[in-house]
């Protein structure tokens, strides 16, 4: 077995702004400094599973340790181990998994996993992540569709009448596109070719030169506040961690 090198870093939740570097999805080389670490993949963690409790994370035998890793929360860009590995998601405080999936990793690539639908239903979602470098004025962002009641959904900016993504499938994401940077931005849900506004997200704030994901989880035909569609952001940032 491996052994896991951990450098601590904050917990992040989907509605807090992380001041960091970006990363640049297109490539994943080492720099000097990472000469003698092995080769590996860069995975981000999400937790879209409404009403789930709080949960954990192991790949294999090493286990992340996660101790707030709640609902729309997730944590960021951790270095992976390559190849064929086995995704383990544990109820926090308990030893063993209630949900696994064999899962590839593929050296310099990036991922987001997702742990999407409910209860039983619990899903992981592996969605490679991979886009060009923003310009310091702009951001790179994409759209993701984790609602189980939702087939297609399409995402506006707040106040604009053309959607930046349409016909984005449940367990899928539209491709990267540029966003420019600004403060504030909200952005709304709909069913695809529909004008009812499921969900908006909470002002978001793009900071030039930087790469992230907003997506959709919860639910359409749920009103509670643990159930109900919500829109939330991920910013993706540089990895430091091994596991």
């Amino acid at each position: 077995m491996m052994t896991k090198k951990v450098f601590f870093k904050p917990f992040v939740t989907a509605s807090i702004i992380l001041a960091s570097c970006a990363l640049l999805f297109s490539s994943c080389r080492k720099n000097k400094d990472d000469v003698n670490l092995p080769d590996a993949a860069i995975v981000t963690f999400v937790h879209a599973s409404p009403k789930a409790p709080r949960l954990d994370i192991g790949l294999d035998d090493n286990r992340l340790g996660l101790n707030n890793f709640t609902y729309t929360s997730y944590w960021n860009n951790q270095r992976a181990y390559t190849g064929n590995r086995t995704l383990k998601v544990f109820r926090y405080g308990e030893s063993s998994a209630f949900y696994t999936k064999d899962v590839t990793f593929d050296v310099d690539k990036h991922y987001s996993v997702f742990l999407a639908d409910s209860g039983s239903k619990m899903e992981a979602v592996v969605l490679q992540n991979q886009s060009r470098s923003p310009t310091n004025d702009s951001t790179r962002v994409k759209f993701a569709n984790m609602c189980p009641d939702v087939p297609a959904m399409d995402f506006y900016i707040k106040g604009e009448a053309t959607p930046v993504a349409t016909n984005v499938a449940y367990k899928s994401a539209a491709d990267f596109i540029s966003v420019k940077a600004g403060y504030d931005i909200i952005f709304e849900v709909r069913a695809s070719g529909t004008s009812t506004v499921l969900a908006p997200s909470l002002p978001v704030r793009f900071a030039g030169g930087n790469i992230y994901t907003i997506y959709a989880s919860g639910f359409k035909g749920l009103a509670t506040a643990e159930g109900r569609v919500t829109v939330s952001s991920i910013r993706h940032t540089q990895p430091v961690y091994w596991y």
